[in-house]
């Protein structure tokens, strides 16, 4: 059984103020996707000016779809949050798809105002953001947010410091490390789309196609890690779901409906 001894929630503290795991880890995640679309702007045929416009774009659409949709399904409803914004001058968190479809939105904005592809844009989109997730949920474990629910299985995780992220009656208990799944899940995802469906030229793979595998293959895993997932069920638990997997399908769902779009344009 593992326990959280040495993971730090409070990365360094000077004086009055502390450096908290979870930030840093979302600018180090936000800064690893930067780099990967950098690296591969040429895919979608982006000048270096165009790359740092879209980045502009791309930090909009993430800021305003993570707190919309969470202030929206999470943390208890609208009033609940606007309540604690009023009181702490904070967010209490974001969202996953959130983030992504927000960066779709802003990336549709880019496509259309500056003649550039859609599908190649989202591309790059699918790949930056399980490559992000992957370092970013290892913050989440440092802060014990995004957690799971009690397991008895030898790779068990323990959180005893109050300070976590997890609720308080689970501390001491062993919890599934969903944190370390997801992480493995959206490296593993990564790794094939983009040498699969980014890296590869061949005539079978459409643009958009990287796109929509990230999409739908994080779904899935998301969908199914949501049934040993501890924290936030969301406002929506329709038939014992929760909203994570309502979004996870609906995901899937839309990058499926873009993928025939797309393809139907192309052969046009």
């Amino acid at each position: 059984m593992l326990e959280s001894r040495n993971m730090r929630p409070i990365l360094l503290s000077l004086g009055p103020y502390s450096v908290l795991a979870g930030p840093v880890f979302a600018g180090l995640s936000a800064l690893l996707a930067f780099f990967y679309y950098r690296a591969n702007r040429n895919h979608a045929k982006l000048t270096n000016d165009e790359l740092w416009t879209l980045m502009a774009y791309l930090t909009v659409g993430t800021f305003l779809g993570a707190v919309f949709l969470y202030v929206t399904l999470y943390g208890g409803g609208p009033i609940r949050n606007i309540n604690y914004m009023a009181r702490f001058r904070a967010i209490q968190g974001g969202t996953y798809y959130g983030n992504y479809w927000g960066c779709f939105a802003a990336s549709m904005i880019f496509a259309y105002r500056h003649k550039k592809s859609l599908p190649l844009l989202a591309d790059l989109l699918g790949c930056a953001a399980v490559l992000g997730l992957f370092l970013f949920r290892w913050g989440c474990l440092q802060h014990g947010c995004c957690h799971g629910t009690i397991t008895d299985l030898p790779w068990g995780i323990t959180f005893k410091i109050p300070f976590y992220g997890i609720r308080s009656t689970l501390l001491g208990l062993p919890v599934h490390p969903v944190q370390i799944y997801s992480s493995a899940a959206s490296l593993v995802i990564f790794l094939y789309a983009h040498f699969s469906l980014i890296k590869k030229r061949n005539s079978a793979v459409r643009p958009g196609d990287a796109f929509v595998a990230t999409t739908v293959l994080y779904g899935i895993f998301r969908f199914l890690v949501e049934f040993v997932r501890g924290s936030d069920y969301g406002m929506l638990q329709p038939l014992g779901l929760t909203t994570s997997q309502l979004l996870a399908a609906a995901s899937i769902a839309a990058a499926l409906a873009l993928r025939k779009h797309w393809h139907k344009e192309s052969s046009a």
